[in-house]
C-alpha cells in the first residue's frame, strides 16, 4: 500500500486564478521550448501546474515531487517504484491529479495535453476546456506505446481546440478535428 500522499493543503493561488494542468512526456527542465514558452505566457493569467511523467526509481512507495519552476508554474513530477504496473501507475497519477485540483482554488478548469497518454487518468476529470497541442507525430516515434494511436484519437474526439506543430503536421490532422489550428 502507498504511503501517505502528501500534497500542500492548498497551492499557491493569487486570487481564485483559472487553474490550468498541463501533461506533458518533456520535463520541464529539459529544454525550453514551446510548452515552456507557451505555459510561461499563460502563468500571467492562470495558475499553472505541469505534471510530468511519472519517475521510476528505488523506493518502497509512491509519492509526488512538487516544485516551482516559475512564478505562477509549479511542476508536479510522479515518484513510482521500479516494477509498478502501467494500470497501478495510471491509478496512482489519478489519485494525485484529483487531490491536486481539490486542493487548488480555481474558477475555470483547463486540460492542455501534449501527451494523449495522460487520458489514462484524466479523462474521467470534468474539464471545461481541454486543449491539445500535437507538437510531434508522437506514434511515430521509435519505442511509442501501442495504444498511443487510439488514445489520440480519444483526445481529438474530447479536445475543445487542437493546434499542431506546424503546416505538415497540421494538414496530416486538420480532417480529425473542427477546430485545429497549425
Amino acid at each position: 500500500m502507498d504511503a501517505a500522499i502528501r500534497i500542500p493543503a492548498k497551492i499557491k493561488t493569487r486570487k481564485e486564478q483559472d487553474l490550468l494542468i498541463c501533461f506533458s512526456h518533456l520535463r520541464w527542465n529539459f529544454v525550453y521550448q514551446r510548452p515552456q514558452h507557451i505555459l510561461t505566457h499563460a502563468s500571467r493569467e492562470h495558475q499553472i501546474v505541469y505534471f510530468e511523467e511519472p519517475v521510476f526509481e528505488e523506493c518502497s512507495h509512491s509519492s509526488i515531487r512538487f516544485c516551482d519552476a516559475a512564478p505562477g508554474i509549479r511542476v508536479a513530477t510522479p515518484l513510482l517504484p521500479i516494477g509498478t504496473s502501467p494500470a497501478r501507475a495510471d491509478a496512482i497519477q489519478r489519485r494525485y491529479l484529483d487531490r491536486i485540483i481539490a486542493s487548488t482554488p480555481h474558477a475555470q478548469l483547463t486540460a492542455w495535453y501534449y501527451t494523449p497518454m495522460a487520458l489514462r487518468f484524466s479523462a474521467h476529470v470534468n474539464f471545461d476546456v481541454r486543449v491539445y497541442d500535437c507538437m510531434d507525430e508522437l506514434a511515430a516515434f521509435k519505442d511509442a506505446p501501442a495504444q498511443l494511436a487510439l488514445l489520440e484519437r480519444a483526445l481529438f474526439e474530447c479536445a475543445d481546440v487542437v493546434f499542431t506543430g506546424g503546416l505538415s503536421l497540421f494538414e496530416a490532422k486538420r480532417c480529425q478535428h473542427r477546430a485545429i489550428y497549425p
